[in-house]
């Protein structure tokens, strides 16, 4: 990140910088995406119902956050959040997506940070069942095919963290 930095507009600030590395999540659960970095965890799921989920990012991000679905913004945050890895800290990332329609989508959460380096947690919380659990491929095709549906009829995205400096 540079003078040029737009903090206003992460997603757009993203997109203008060099290519960084793109990582695969083996759990997003105390990840750590080092300082002076614009963060994007992205995810694509393919919805069998209409349905809600609650997005929570514990996050240490020194310029805040914005979460996209299918390409609309749908919150944002532009304070400095650091969440003291507690999810009752009012510095949480919390998003509440309403009547998700059937059919695929995709999420992208960004997020920057000048500073410190501090640990990182995504966890999803599904309204029709109230499980909460770290974000995963399991969690997400959990919540978006109603039981008994088989988990063979879901097509997940790849869940990846790009990061960029």
């Amino acid at each position: 990140m540079d003078s040029n930095f737009n903090s206003s507009d992460l997603q757009g600030a993203f997109n203008l910088l060099p290519a960084g590395s793109v990582s695969e999540l083996a759990s997003t659960s105390n990840f750590n995406t080092g300082q002076d970095t614009v963060n994007l965890l992205s995810f694509n799921f393919d919805m069998s119902y209409v349905g809600e989920w609650t997005l929570d990012a514990g996050l240490d991000a020194g310029f805040g956050a914005e979460l996209f679905l299918d390409g609309v913004l749908v919150a944002e945050r532009t304070d400095n959040l650091w969440w003291s890895n507690s999810w009752n800290n009012s510095d949480v990332f919390s998003v509440t997506l309403n009547n998700i329609s059937i059919g695929e989508h995709t999420v992208e959460l960004y997020w920057a940070e000048d500073c410190c380096s501090g640990n990182s947690s995504i966890r999803l919380t599904d309204a029709r069942t109230g499980n909460v659990s770290a974000l995963s491929s399991e969690a997400i095709a959990a919540a978006s095919i109603p039981e008994p549906a088989g988990i063979l009829l879901m097509s997940l995205g790849l869940l990846a963290l790009a990061r960029r400096r």
